[in-house]
């Protein structure tokens, strides 16, 4: 349906809260509006450093460790270390933070969507923000399998965002 689909440059907006300041950052490109939700943005990142401070995310983002160690905090009190292999399941509007860890190099592979489905997925119980790191190997096999959305942000298109949004659920339904 030509009424559903948004392509072009649409910012992502994340809220960093620095004591009294609010700081915004925009990422793009994104894949077409498809009605049932959209990757947002995808990317690869090495020795990501959010600062001190904790953030805010307008929608879910899925970080998949791939190499090296992380610290992970969220305002429920979770502390926990991420290794290779971990998938941490960032929840729209919970403050959270994340940085590599100490001497370490961390690489991930993170996938950002916006989506009703995932909505009920944590209405029904499958994904909670009590519980945001899950752990799943080998690591090539699902870094090969999130590869592709990486690759395919790049060209927003109906077709390809509706694909790329199903086989994400599948990734996701694989992992938990």
């Amino acid at each position: 349906n030509k009424e559903n689909v948004q392509t072009g440059q649409h910012l992502y907006v994340l809220v960093y809260s620095i004591v009294q300041n609010i700081w915004r950052t925009t990422m793009g490109p994104i894949s077409a509006k498809t009605g049932l939700g959209r990757i947002r943005n995808a990317g690869i990142l090495e020795n990501a450093d959010m600062g001190p401070n904790f953030r805010l995310m307008a929608g879910y983002t899925f970080v998949y460790t791939l190499e090296g160690t992380a610290d992970y905090h969220d305002a429920n009190g979770l502390k926990r270390t991420i290794v290779p292999g971990d998938l941490i399941i960032v929840f729209p509007n919970l403050p959270h933070n994340y940085n590599a860890s100490p001497g370490s190099r961390w690489k991930q592979i993170y996938v950002m969507v916006e989506s009703p489905m995932l909505t009920l997925w944590q209405k029904h119980g499958y994904i909670h923000p009590a519980h945001p790191i899950h752990h799943a190997e080998p690591i090539d096999f699902w870094f090969k399998k999130f590869l592709p959305l990486y690759k395919n942000d790049q060209s927003p298109k109906l077709k390809t965002s509706l694909v790329d949004l199903l086989q994400f659920q599948q990734i996701l339904a694989q992992i938990l």
